[in-house]
């Protein structure tokens, strides 16, 4: 997908995702018209985080490698996804913070370093 293709879905969804909220009332929502909506901003968050690396990777660090670049804004995107729904139910304390992160790494680090293992011991 081209990058002005990435603007017009990141605008269209943030713009969707306007009006959806608008449109609800969270009182008298049942739980599954949240779901969805924490599902659209969700996509939001991982659709601009994509625009984003791909905007880092070619203009900060034309040497890194896509891939690896993509493979972080997800980690990211994950984390602040998770955290985003965390907060909004009442939960997020600075433990969970200090919790998740050490997570995420290994997690970046097991997706990162243990493929490109893999592929060299075969």
């Amino acid at each position: 997908m081209k990058r002005h293709h990435y603007f017009a879905a990141i605008a269209s969804t943030l713009v969707l995702d306007m009006v959806y909220f608008y449109a609800i009332d969270p009182r008298t929502t049942n739980s599954l018209g949240l779901a969805l909506g924490f599902i659209m901003l969700s996509a939001t968050i991982v659709m601009f985080g994509i625009l984003a690396a791909q905007l880092w990777s070619r203009v900060l660090f034309p040497d890194t490698p896509l891939r690896a670049t993509l493979r972080v804004t997800c980690a990211i995107s994950g984390v602040l996804v998770f955290l985003l729904g965390l907060q909004s139910i009442g939960q997020l304390t600075f433990q969970d913070i200090v919790m998740l992160t050490p997570f995420a790494l290994v997690l970046l680090f097991y997706t990162g370093y243990g493929k490109r293992f893999r592929i060299t011991q075969t």
